[in-house]
């Protein structure tokens, strides 16, 4: 099964570009790669997120705005999960993504899964500017990328070997 998965990350060219940013494995690349299918589906990256369930729910009334918890309705829950372990990983790993979260966390009260949820939304909004370009995330640590892409190369060819 790991073959046959690494085999298909690399045929696919979503699953190389997601590959490259950080808190990506690339199990999780070629899942969001085969949940996307085309990025022309989203009009912008706000309709990603949202497809994601990684906004929050909007109440409106008048003037008055109100913004609840995440969407848990009409979305793609095995994306907003990828994504929220991915964002675990890249917290750790990322100083661009480690800088939101703390900041996040510092503005409400130290709440780890909401700070990893606002991480989360970054990631997936970079993602939908990631696959529009056809660009790999900017901040990758490259020897990282080139050892995946190396290692999905491989079984690939030995596979049609």
């Amino acid at each position: 099964m790991e073959e046959y998965l690494e085999t298909k990350a690399a045929n696919n060219e979503y699953a190389k570009l997601i590959a490259s940013m950080t808190g990506m494995g690339t199990h999780s690349a070629l899942l969001l790669a085969v949940e996307v299918v085309t990025i022309e589906r989203f009009a912008g990256p706000k309709n990603m997120v949202s497809w994601a369930g990684l906004c929050p729910t909007v109440f409106q009334s008048g003037n008055q705005t109100y913004r609840g918890k995440i969407k848990k309705f009409d979305t793609n829950r095995l994306v907003s999960w990828t994504m929220c372990e991915a964002a675990n990983t890249a917290i750790r790993h990322d100083d661009r993504m480690k800088s939101i979260y703390e900041s996040v966390r510092k503005r409400h009260a130290d709440k780890h899964a909401l700070a990893v949820v606002v991480v989360a939304n970054k990631m997936i909004n970079i993602l939908w500017h990631m696959l529009k370009t056809r660009t790999p995330y900017e901040s990758r640590n490259e020897a990282l990328y080139q050892h995946k892409l190396a290692k999905m190369e491989k079984v690939r060819k030995k596979k049609n070997n």
